[in-house]
């Protein structure tokens, strides 16, 4: 069942201050970040073809200490972003922005039954400056980077050792295009065992299509060089830690997953950890790719103390196949159907009702409605009549708990049932 997680902004009253007072290092916290640009306008005469933007270059860090480097190190109170030619990845400029703006990301949970977590604490900023760029038709590349992500990461080979690359394509300038802009962060933390959903769409300005899709992060920098000079494509990508992949960046079943059309992201986490993984948009114009950003992620998966629904276990054998149960005419066919229900820490044992109903139940089929803790067990039976062979019918399991928070939580299960011919003496 997903849980809707709010994060909202509380400026942060004199850390902005604190951080112009010097120019610090934010090793070791890099949580993640995007680059969005913005089309302003043409500057100066026709002729000179020239053309501003408004640079954005998103960051997120930990707030909290992270031993064994306690130190909570703020943002750069400057950063320099590069900008290449789309083709040739000559360097065309490098543009120098001050911080903007510093704001802590304070959880909490729009779920009366889910306390907010602790030792999570993320604080996310903004760096904001122009840039004026002459009319190319390779279009340009712009980047920034820095070290070092977290230690503690799940998914990566040597995380601490790991940077983060924050990047975008600006095609043409004489095409006025706006990067697309992703509507919300992700939430920082998600709850192992509970069916996850977000809505993780982007608008754009000018009315390109959009599409969606799971990237490899991008990495540069070292514990050794943290603030590296900004370099062009192609960049340095995260090396997994087996058995992670592009394919499979979090423990989950089903695992992580983004529909390529609405931007809907999926997964339903069965194991603690920090994973990162990065999430692109790209533009369509005219059927043809204009433009992409990418949005670099760390996301915590926590045991929260959540009363999950129960789960019908199905049966298994030579006579389910799929979804379907098999049976023949004149003969008595069993299954064993099980129920469970395993909450999040803190939640007491729920009391469970485990029934069936459908057109199978109605035809004669047998299941004994059964009461108490997880696991429970029953048995679905059936002796279909010799002289007719029934169409494709179906059976639904429903397995039903008396937690009163956020009130009791109902599984349903359909299963087809098929019968057979009985089988030739």
């Amino acid at each position: 069942m997903p849980r809707k997680i709010v994060a909202h902004f509380q400026r942060l009253s004199g850390l902005l201050l604190l951080l112009l007072m010097c120019e610090v290092l934010m090793g070791r916290h890099l949580v993640g970040g995007d680059a969005t640009y913005r089309y302003i306008g043409p500057v100066g005469p026709p002729e000179d073809s020239l053309f501003r933007y408004e640079i954005s270059i998103n960051v997120y860090r930990d707030c909290i200490p992270n031993p064994p480097f306690p130190t909570n190190t703020p943002f750069d109170r400057f950063i320099r972003v590069g900008f290449f030619d789309g083709e040739t990845n000559e360097q065309v400029d490098i543009l120098t922005i001050n911080l903007v703006d510093s704001a802590f990301v304070d959880l909490s949970v729009n779920d009366p039954c889910t306390p907010p977590p602790t030792g999570i604490c993320y604080v996310s900023t903004t760096y904001r400056s122009f840039i004026t760029l002459r009319a190319n038709p390779n279009g340009y590349v712009f980047s920034w980077g820095r070290c070092c992500r977290n230690e503690t990461i799940k998914n990566l080979f040597d995380p601490g050792n790991l940077g983060m690359v924050l990047t975008g394509f600006i095609p043409d300038p004489i095409m006025r295009n706006s990067s697309a802009v992703f509507r919300e962060p992700l939430p920082t933390y998600i709850c192992v065992n509970d069916r996850f959903e977000f809505d993780h769409s982007a608008t754009d300005a000018d009315g390109d299509s959009l599409a969606y899709l799971l990237t490899r992060p991008r990495t540069t920098g070292s514990r050794a060089n943290p603030q590296p000079p900004p370099s062009p494509p192609p960049f340095a990508n995260v090396i997994w830690q087996p058995p992670y992949s592009l394919n499979n960046p979090m423990d989950g079943n089903p695992g992580l997953s983004i529909d390529p059309v609405t931007g809907l992201m999926e997964v339903k986490p069965d194991a603690l950890g920090q994973y990162v993984f990065s999430v692109t948009v790209r533009e369509y114009r005219d059927g043809a790719i204009i433009s992409e950003v990418s949005r670099d992620i760390q996301v915590n998966v926590i045991g929260c103390a959540i009363n999950f629904p129960p789960e019908v276990e199905r049966p298994t054998g030579v006579e389910v196949r799929g979804d379907t149960l098999l049976f023949r005419q004149g003969e008595t066919g069993c299954f064993d159907i099980g129920a469970t229900d395993v909450n999040g820490p803190g939640v007491g044992i729920d009391q469970l009702t485990f029934s069936a109903k459908g057109p199978a139940i109605t035809a004669g089929a047998s299941f004994l409605t059964t009461t108490g803790t997880s696991p429970l067990a029953s048995t679905l039976c059936w002796t279909p009549p010799c002289e007719n062979v029934l169409p494709l019918s179906f059976v639904v399991f429903e397995v039903e708990d008396d937690n009163d928070c956020p009130g009791p939580n109902l599984t349903l299960d359909t299963m087809w049932v098929k019968v057979l011919p009985a089988e030739a003496p």
